[in-house]
């Protein structure tokens, strides 16, 4: 009986859960500025499922620039480490949490997976340009 157990897990009878990044942590992300549009998606690859959470986050900024600075700044504060930054993003990591994030300069084209923001974002600002979209999914690096 035993063994008969064991194979129906190994063999996918019974699939794993699929790994989320805990509400705390969304909630964490949310509060470094006001949430224009938020949205999930679920991608699977090779067996497995990957959630990501999107946001579009007005965090004061005049500048796509300032955005990705301040919101990676404002994380940072919140215990999110960097693990690289440019002009055009920057990836972070919560060892809290077990997520890492992306926070990239607001660019509709980037959002095409995301017809709800997009519609959620229509005609709601003309500062468009100084949010930023961050992404969020379970920390899958060492």
């Amino acid at each position: 009986m035993l063994i008969v157990i064991l194979l129906a897990f190994r063999g996918g009878l019974f699939s794993a859960p699929v790994p989320r990044v805990p509400p705390a942590a969304l909630d964490d992300v949310r509060r470094i500025g006001i949430v224009q549009a938020e949205d999930s998606i679920e991608d699977s690859y090779d067996d497995d499922v990957e959630i990501t959470n999107t946001f579009v986050i007005d965090v004061g900024s005049a500048s796509n620039n300032e955005a990705i600075d301040k919101a990676a700044n404002l994380l940072g504060g919140r215990g999110w480490e960097i693990l690289g930054k440019s002009q055009t993003g920057a990836a972070m990591k919560s060892a809290k949490w077990n997520a890492s994030l992306s926070v990239d300069p607001f660019d509709p084209a980037s959002l095409r997976y995301h017809p709800n923001i997009l519609k959620a974002l229509q005609g709601k600002s003309a500062r468009a340009e100084a949010f930023a979209i961050v992404r969020v999914n379970v920390y899958q690096g060492g």
